[in-house]
């Protein structure tokens, strides 16, 4: 109902034209239809006014109710020196990388790029290229060198709950540095739904505190991306209909559509610049780092875990009680993140993890001679409580082999589902890489995999999986592994 009465609300202001007849005929036809009529190649500034339209309904909560309305509150300021009285905090307790409230938006513009950061104080521009993919400049009529400008309402105005980003004070207006403790938070451009911005905690905050923003940089671009790639990972599905209502003022046309399972937004983004990686498979995305662990570090791991294997178990679903794996004959051990703080940094550089909080106790197993893993997938449909995740799920699957199995003797990884097949011999030090669940935690059967069974020596796997949240159980906590 809230997306039906929205779109109706907007199509009257951005889309429908002056003319009855016309608008009787766009409203009898489907939604996609009456999107597909919209000018195909649009003045970049007939884009901006539809856009503050559209913002503009967004922005009115008899119509849209946004998740994090309850997370940041304006207050009486306690300070006689505060000539606004008013101070925006946290309601609740927030965690790093979560929406505090988003800003709202009374006018846009353009500037290029190398123009860099706007003059204009109070204002926020990002890089069109930042937060669109490269067919919606062609079609829009944005190039990849414009940055959007976003001019938060003057003082005073817009008291929107859930709309209060332009609220927080700046560290430069408090006359502190960015690296001051009490700087909290900061601006960052929502990926994939231009021209929406929100402001995010870069630190868990605590409740009933000030909230107070990172002045802008020039050359804190990549930190701005790093954090807006932490709100994606949390509020993907309602980033995702907030794109939907902001595609009205100019959807992609039917040539330019990305097929909704390439949206690089679906799955976790890992750093694929790291050095040595290649890809094995495209959609599924498979990646592969040769050498990701020394010789020594594999050595290392194998010694630490050797006398403390054990047969892998598992939690029968119908009795609860902890029992063998009937689909994985091998055995394994736990091996504590301190014990090699090499692995564990590597780790978490390539799965850009926000916290090594965020990554499952590191896992060592150990094939012999007939033994194998049948068939399965990482990753849970929906979010489960396991492992000392609560109410999460698996996002990326990392396994990197600890030694080199003969040719012939077994123990590849094959991936039976994949256009094709693929089979990952093992070789110390190779990695591999895959997604199990897409961000809004929808399983991804493409990624069923299985080892094959060993005929001959041993197979050594380390194995570990970032998850959407962090860590939370203190049964799990690192401090208790031997």
């Amino acid at each position: 109902m809230q997306l039906y009465i929205i779109t109706m609300r907007i199509l009257g202001v951005v889309v429908v034209e002056p003319i009855l007849l016309l608008s009787i005929y766009l409203f009898c036809r489907p939604l996609s239809s009456v999107l597909a009529v919209a000018v195909k190649q649009p003045r970049p500034s007939s884009l901006l006014q539809k856009w503050v339209s559209i913002v503009g309904h967004l922005q009115n909560p008899e119509l849209y109710s946004v998740a994090w309305a309850e997370n940041a509150v304006l207050l009486e300021s306690e300070s006689a020196k505060d000539e606004s009285r008013e101070v925006l905090v946290t309601k609740q307790r927030i965690l790093a990388g979560h929406i505090l409230s988003l800003v709202p938006i009374e006018n846009l513009d353009l500037i290029n790029e190398k123009d860099g950061e706007t003059k204009n104080a109070g204002a926020w521009s990002f890089s069109t290229d930042l937060t669109r993919p490269h067919e919606y400049h062609r079609a829009s009529g944005l190039t990849a060198d414009m940055r959007v400008v976003v001019y938060p309402p003057h003082h005073g105005k817009s008291q929107t709950q859930g709309w209060l980003g332009h609220k927080a004070v700046t560290a430069a207006s408090c006359g502190l540095d960015n690296t001051d403790p009490s700087v909290n938070c900061r601006v960052v451009p929502l990926l994939g739904a231009l021209p929406l911005c929100a402001l995010v905690a870069t630190r868990d905050v605590s409740a009933r505190a000030a909230l107070v923003s990172h002045s802008a940089l020039p050359d804190d671009g990549d930190v701005v991306h790093d954090v807006a790639l932490q709100v994606l990972r949390h509020y993907t599905a309602e980033i995702l209909e907030l794109r939907s209502f902001l595609a009205m003022a100019h959807p992609f046309p039917p040539h330019t559509v990305i097929p909704s399972r390439n949206l690089p937004w679906r799955y976790h983004p890992i750093d694929t610049s790291y050095p040595g990686i290649t890809s094995l498979h495209r959609d599924s995305d498979i990646w592969q780092i040769v050498d990701f662990f020394s010789p020594d570090e594999c050595k290392k791991i194998i010694e630490y875990a050797r006398p403390k294997l054990q047969p892998c178990l598992i939690k029968n679903a119908v009795t609860g009680r902890v029992e063998s794996d009937p689909t994985r004959t091998s055995t394994n051990a736990n091996i504590p993140q301190a014990v090699v703080p090499t692995v564990t940094a590597k780790v978490c550089r390539l799965l850009n993890c926000p916290s090594t909080r965020h990554l499952e106790i590191f896992q060592v197993l150990r094939y012999t001679k007939q033994q194998t893993f049948l068939p399965h997938t990482d990753g849970f449909d929906g979010p489960v409580d396991a492992c000392g995740f609560e109410q999460s799920g698996r996002l990326v699957t990392l396994f990197c082999y600890l030694n080199t199995v003969g040719t012939g003797h077994g123990g590849e990884t094959r991936f039976p589902r994949l256009d094709g097949g693929l089979l990952v011999a093992p070789v110390q030090g190779r990695a591999v890489v895959h997604f199990p669940n897409t961000l809004c935690l929808q399983e991804d059967l493409r990624t069923e995999h299985e080892s094959v069974p060993m005929e001959q020596g041993e197979k050594w796997l380390f194995v570990t999986w970032c998850w959407k949240d962090a860590r939370s159980d203190p049964a799990y906590h690192e401090a208790l592994l031997s």
